[in-house]
C-alpha cells in the first residue's frame, strides 16, 4: 500500500455536515472585488436553511479521484471542483461517495452554490483530521470559489466576499471587511424568518446580467455611497443587532438598500421588486432583498405560522421558512446516527 493510501486508511470513514445559509444585506464596496478576486466586504445574517451532505472516502489507486454523487443538479459540478482542488493541494489518492441530503433552491439569494462548496471543503477537512484551521479553510474557499456554468457544464470564477464561508462556519450576524476577514460577529435572537419570491420576478443565473450589475453600475454607485453605507452599518445597523431591536434593524437595512451597489442590484428587477419591498415593509419590521435576489428576506418576532399566513395572503411564494442560526457548521463522523 502506498503512503497516500496508508494515510487515508487511518482517517474517518464518513462525514455528514450541515451548513446554514447566508443572506447578504449589502456588499460594502464593489470596487474592491471582481470575478475571481475575493474581497469587497459584506454584511449579513445566517438562517437554518441548511445544506446537508455526506461524504464517504474509499481507497483508490487512481491518480484522478472517482466521485459518485446521487445529486442530479447542475451544481454537482461544484462538488467535483472542490474534491479535485483538494487532491491537487494534498496529493491523496481516493474515491468518494457523496450524498446531497438537502440543498437550497438556486439563484434566489441563499448562496446555495457557496454552501455546497463550503460544505464539501469542510467535510473533507474533517475527514482528514483538519489539516486546515478554520481561518485557513475560509481563505482556501475564497481562493478557489467558483460558480456552475450551466450552459457548458463547467465551473467559472465567481464573486465572493467571504461572508458565506464565515456565516456557514459560525452563524449569527457578521460584518466582513475588505480583505474577507470578519470585523464584527454577533449572535442574534431566534427570530422567525422567511425567504420569499414574487410571481413574475425571474431569478438571474450567474452570467452577463449579474456581471454587468456587479462590475459597472454597482462600483460607480459605491464610489459615491460607500462611506455613508459603512457609517450606517457600523453606527446604526450593528448597534441595533446588539440591542436586538428588530424595527431599528429594519430601518437601517432599508437605508442601506436604497444607496450604492445594493440599489443597482435591486434595479435589475425593475419596479416589481421596489413595489414588493414596499408592500412587505408596510407589514413587517425587517425586509431586504438578499444578494442579487430575487429572494426577499422577511424577519419577524411573530411565530412562523403567523408569518406564513400573512405572506401567503399578500401573494408571495414562500421558498423557505424557519429561524435564524447562531451555531454554524455541524459535523457528524462515521455515521453515529444523531440527528442534524
Amino acid at each position: 500500500m502506498n503512503a497516500n493510501l496508508n494515510r487515508l486508511s487511518r482517517f474517518r470513514k464518513s462525514c455528514t455536515i450541515s451548513i446554514p445559509a447566508r443572506t447578504s444585506i449589502s456588499v460594502l464596496d464593489m470596487n474592491r472585488f471582481g470575478v475571481g478576486i475575493a474581497g469587497g466586504g459584506n454584511v449579513g445574517i445566517a438562517f437554518n436553511a441548511n445544506t446537508i451532505i455526506n461524504i464517504e472516502p474509499y481507497l483508490s489507486e487512481n491518480e484522478i479521484p472517482t466521485i459518485d454523487c446521487n445529486w442530479h443538479d447542475s451544481r454537482v459540478i461544484l462538488i467535483h471542483h472542490v474534491i479535485m482542488k483538494w487532491h491537487t493541494l494534498h496529493s491523496i489518492r481516493a474515491g468518494y461517495k457523496v450524498e446531497v441530503i438537502r440543498a437550497n433552491n438556486k439563484h434566489i439569494g441563499f448562496a446555495s452554490s457557496a454552501s455546497i462548496q463550503i460544505a464539501t471543503w469542510a467535510a473533507l477537512n474533517g475527514l482528514y483530521s483538519f489539516p486546515f484551521s478554520e481561518s485557513s479553510l475560509r481563505k482556501v474557499i475564497a481562493e478557489h470559489y467558483c460558480e456552475a456554468d450551466e450552459n457548458n457544464n463547467n465551473v467559472t470564477k465567481g464573486f465572493t466576499t467571504g461572508l458565506s464561508s464565515f456565516l456557514g462556519l459560525y452563524g449569527g450576524y457578521a460584518v466582513i471587511g475588505m480583505d474577507t476577514q470578519p470585523e464584527t460577529h454577533i449572535q442574534v435572537p431566534s427570530w422567525s424568518v422567511a425567504m420569499v419570491t414574487l410571481p413574475g420576478i425571474k431569478s438571474i443565473s450567474f452570467g452577463d446580467v449579474e456581471v454587468a450589475a456587479l462590475t459597472t453600475k454597482g462600483p460607480i454607485l459605491d464610489s459615491e455611497a460607500k462611506l455613508d453605507k459603512q457609517r450606517i452599518i457600523y453606527d446604526e445597523l450593528t448597534p441595533a443587532v446588539e440591542g436586538q431591536d428588530l424595527p431599528r434593524i429594519g430601518r437601517a437595512i432599508e437605508h442601506i438598500q436604497n444607496i450604492g451597489s445594493k440599489l443597482a442590484e435591486i434595479e435589475i428587477y425593475g419596479d416589481k421588486m421596489f413595489t414588493a419591498l414596499k408592500t412587505l415593509r408596510e407589514v413587517f419590521d425587517c425586509v431586504y432583498m438578499s444578494a442579487v435576489g430575487p429572494g426577499i428576506v422577511v424577519i419577524s418576532t411573530e411565530t412562523g405560522k403567523e408569518l406564513k399566513i400573512k405572506l401567503e395572503a399578500l401573494g408571495f411564494i414562500i421558498e423557505w421558512a424557519g429561524t435564524t442560526n447562531n451555531t454554524g457548521m455541524h459535523l457528524i463522523f462515521n455515521k453515529q446516527g444523531r440527528e442534524i
